[in-house]
């Protein structure tokens, strides 16, 4: 094999000199796939903090990239589409609100414009830049690109499909762990990180199982390199009224697209199921194996427990005395009302404070409270005393100023006010709902008699109260984190062996009994008898639910094969 030396910008201009422009085209491109996994440090990324600005550059460079390495790899592209979606690309980048400064500070930029030049700049100076920037000073970096070189000098083009790290080894076990010795630790901290905070929403893992096949020299998606860069390919050059859109609008669609291409193949790939970042945590009761909803406690910083111990008490004071006076009243409408005083008293009540139960069970109790003074106006009932209703009046005129006093209540109470559906959009997805809370009543074997009441009630009360849309996005927390939990318990029985324990009958099964009869653990029961009412549910929410479908879909596939082969 002939020896090539590049360990600087110099070096690599002098070689590219007399060697065919794709050449440097591809050293480009790939240069530019190699600190991908530096976006991470770049954009801070911080999960729930991300913003629909920072989103759109991230989709936007992933846009460029791709484009740079199907110019490179795919031959007889129509270059004419390619260079309007690499040039639309590249102002999206550029017009990032917010972003310029740490676009502007190096390689980022200049790996998204590789994709640019490679496809309407006649010259190969400016894709050398690229290339150049994106090392920057490691040494590392500086070798790959000589690798390159080595490669396209004694195989040509088609060496690009390689692995990126031809010189460095990457492990493929870049999801779950990190190595401990293997070098560049940086491409495996960042791409770690990248998952963990992209994968969550928004259908991210189209694009990080996508780049990790290319990491590896490998198809993207389990499919063919040919029908994966078609798919790849189309989605690059969708109209822009697309592309506008956003990340949660074209990852769906190229989601889809990639399911249906390999439903074609047999067994759907395995979903991405997100965490579940709003809503209870439920934990399963070792006794009896059924799902209890726990609050979800988040970090708070000094600052927010300062402030936390200056208000805690007032509230907990005026709680006592609603509480009090509710208790000594004989008026049956304040009986009803009751309960959601003393749900509130035990969530305020708790050491350490769950800001999202005392959010989500202050909504209820206001409701509540709005019930009760509108069966006094409306219904000819006695009025309530009027100590309780001082009491509930100090008690919300302290809830508010607690709960935004933490970044927690403040992004619940920002998630609620981002809400925007239309009113016959709220009755569907009520409709959807309640459906849903009626299978979760009926069953016996998926959550706690406690977690059946908190589905029921909530989903009760979507569009109701003084503020409707809250009401809504609680019953939505409540329903995605127990279908997260579920799925994922489904899913880890499935991947074990374990959730067909012994067959006692055909595919055509039906209802949750029989997939109990049928030895299918009660998660996946649960969820293989319910499909109709889950998959109109997840039609009728946010994106949130976009990876139910799927998922659905996937453990039908591997439970009936289950069943099928008598395993």
């Amino acid at each position: 094999m002939a020896e090539v030396r590049i360990g600087n910008a110099e070096e690599l201009d002098a070689w590219l000199k007399h060697r065919p422009r794709n050449w440097a085209v591809a050293i480009a491109a790939r240069a530019a796939l190699r600190i991908v996994p530096d976006w991470a440090i770049i954009f801070e990324l911080r999960g729930l903090s991300n913003s629909f600005d920072q989103n759109k550059c991230i989709l936007s460079l992933f846009r460029s990239i791709a484009l740079s390495r199907l110019v490179t790899i795919v031959p007889n592209l129509d270059l004419k589409t390619a260079a309007k979606a690499a040039n639309v690309a590249a102002s999206g980048i550029n017009l990032a609100n917010g972003l310029r400064d740490v676009l502007n500070s190096g390689r980022l930029a200049d790996a998204a414009f590789a994709a640019w030049f490679s496809v309407l700049d006649e010259s190969y100076a400016n894709t050398v830049r690229c290339a150049t920037r994106s090392a920057q000073n490691s040494a590392a970096l500086w070798e790959e690109i000589a690798a390159d070189a080595r490669s396209l000098l004694n195989f040509g083009l088609d060496s690009s499909k390689g692995p990126l790290w031809r010189e460095h080894g990457l492990s493929k076990e870049l999801t779950s762990t990190l190595p401990e010795a293997e070098p560049p630790l940086w491409v495996h901290k960042g791409l770690f990180t990248l998952r963990q905070n992209l994968n969550g929403s928004n259908n991210w893992q189209v694009w990080t199982d996508w780049y990790e096949a290319i990491l590896n020299g490998e198809p993207a998606w389990r499919l063919s390199h040919e029908i994966g860069n078609e798919i790849m390919f189309t989605a690059l050059t969708w109209p822009e009224e697309d592309w506008s859109k956003g990340p949660a609008h074209v990852n769906r669609r190229m989601a889809e697209m990639i399911e249906a291409a390999q439903e074609k193949d047999g067994e759907p790939a395995f979903p991405a199921i997100p965490d579940s970042k709003v809503g209870p945590d439920w934990k399963e009761q070792p006794a009896t194996g059924l799902l209890n909803p726990e609050p979800r406690l988040e970090p708070q910083s000094k600052a927010e427990l300062a402030e936390l111990q200056l208000l805690l008490p007032l509230l907990r004071d005026c709680v006592d005395d609603l509480l009090s006076t509710a208790n000594a009243s004989h008026s049956n409408s304040v009986k009803r009302f009751l309960p959601r005083v003393e749900n509130y008293h035990v969530a305020i009540s708790r050491e350490p404070v769950s800001i999202d139960e005392v959010y989500a069970v202050g909504l209820r109790l206001r409701n509540a409270h709005d019930r009760l003074r509108r069966d006094v106006v409306e219904d000819g009932f006695p009025d309530i005393a009027m100590e309780i209703g001082e009491a509930f009046d100090s008690t919300i005129g302290l809830h508010g100023p607690l709960i935004l006093s933490t970044a927690r209540g403040k992004h619940l109470d920002q998630l609620a006010r981002d809400h925007n559906r239309t009113k016959a959009e709220e009755l569907d997805y009520k409709q959807k709902a309640q459906a849903f809370a009626e299978s979760v009543n009926a069953s016996s074997s998926v959550v706690t008699p406690s977690g059946k009441t908190l589905v029921v009630e909530a989903n009760e009360e979507i569009a109701d109260g003084p503020f409707p849309e809250r009401s809504t996005t609680n019953a939505e927390a409540v329903n995605n984190s127990l279908l997260v939990t579920l799925a994922k318990k489904a899913a880890a029985k499935v991947v074990e062996g374990l959730a067909v324990d012994s067959v006692k009958g055909g595919v055509g099964f039906l209802g949750a009994v029989v997939f109990a009869k049928a030895g299918i653990d009660p998660a996946s029961a649960f969820l293989l008898a319910n499909q109709p009412v889950l998959i109109g549910l997840a039609a009728s929410s946010s994106e949130s639910l976009a990876w139910l479908p799927h998922f659905l879909r996937w453990l039908s596939f591997k439970v009936k094969d289950a069943i099928g082969s008598g395993t």
